[in-house]
């Protein structure tokens, strides 16, 4: 469920995927990556990658690698992530 919905439907989401058994095993839930808490949560994002903590990245829009610090290197941390997907008007 995108953050736009309402916490009935976040719940229901959850409901269904605890049911389903996925929690911790085909999915693990992890905060959204919010810019506005600076560059530090993308650094910490970029780090993650690299330690192989990741290994499904889902990006909504946008160019992260792009709009990241220089110093996150997230280009070159998401090249090593096993899945990666992004939804975006433009490749």
């Amino acid at each position: 469920a995108g953050p736009r919905q309402p916490a009935a439907v976040h719940a229901a989401v959850w409901a269904i995927n605890a049911a389903l058994g996925n929690l911790e095993s085909t999915m693990r839930p992890v905060k959204a990556l919010d810019y506005a808490e600076g560059p530090a949560a993308v650094v910490a994002l970029a780090d993650d990658l690299r330690a192989k903590k990741i290994d499904t990245l889902l990006v909504l829009g946008g160019n992260p690698a792009f709009t990241a610090p220089a110093d996150a290197k997230l280009a070159e941390a998401i090249k090593g992530c096993p899945n990666m997907v992004h939804l975006g008007g433009h490749l």
